[in-house]
């Protein structure tokens, strides 16, 4: 399942491919839900990310949100099996395209306004790569939430967003952590582990992202 790390470099990428071209169309295929995209120039203003979601904005004012979920992963050529969603851009009569292929079919696509899209936001905690992210920070996360099992706590995109399996394994095992335990039960030292571990693997998977290719 695509994490931080990946959602990260996809949207690096895509800036350099879609940024000012117009959005023409997404096609589903199968049983994906069918997108209407607003009535509108639909120019890609903005492409961002946090956590496990990526968006497109549009004109300024509406957004695409794309969550890829368990098994969902973006292609640039049309995939040989599992394609549910083909994004059309344009600019200057040449066209573009962008594939979402998805095993499972779980992938999520959302078209919002503003608020809306400000209101999905806000339901998500701060961002795996914010400066703001500091030890200080974290531990106040743990102080809200002693009751909760750790491995609950690192999952839960309302702490840390873009967090998932993978990066809590190798957090865990770094940090030589069951995932069991309370975070009640954490040590000072047990904390400061967790967050330098947390950073460690967070960073370390994204520039292995940003050094390769981003999509096949």
């Amino acid at each position: 399942m695509p994490e931080g790390p990946e959602i990260l470099s996809y949207m690096l990428y895509f800036r350099k491919l879609f940024l000012g071209k117009k959005l023409e169309d997404i096609i589903s295929f199968g049983t994906a839900k069918k997108i209407k995209l607003p009535n509108e120039t639909n120019i890609v203003s903005a492409i961002n990310c946090r956590g496990k979601l990526l968006w497109f904005e549009l004109d300024k004012k509406n957004y695409i949100h794309i969550h890829l979920k368990i098994t969902g992963h973006y292609v640039l050529e049309e995939p040989e099996k599992y394609l549910r969603y083909k994004f059309e851009f344009k600019k200057d009569n040449k066209m573009n395209s962008l594939y979402i292929e998805d095993m499972r079919g779980f992938v999520s696509i959302k078209v919002l306004n503003t608020s809306k899209h400000n209101d999905e936001i806000d339901k998500l905690g701060i961002e795996l790569y914010s400066n703001n992210l500091t030890l200080e920070y974290f531990k106040e996360l743990i102080d809200k939430k002693k009751k909760v099992i750790l491995c609950r706590f690192l999952f839960d995109q309302g702490n840390i967003a873009g967090i998932g399996n993978y990066i809590i394994n190798e957090v865990l095992y770094l940090s030589k952590l069951i995932p069991e335990m309370k975070v009640s039960e954490l040590t000072n030292n047990d904390i400061k582990k967790i967050y330098n571990n947390i950073l460690f693997v967070g960073y370390s998977n994204l520039l292995s992202h940003l050094k390769g290719d981003n999509i096949k």
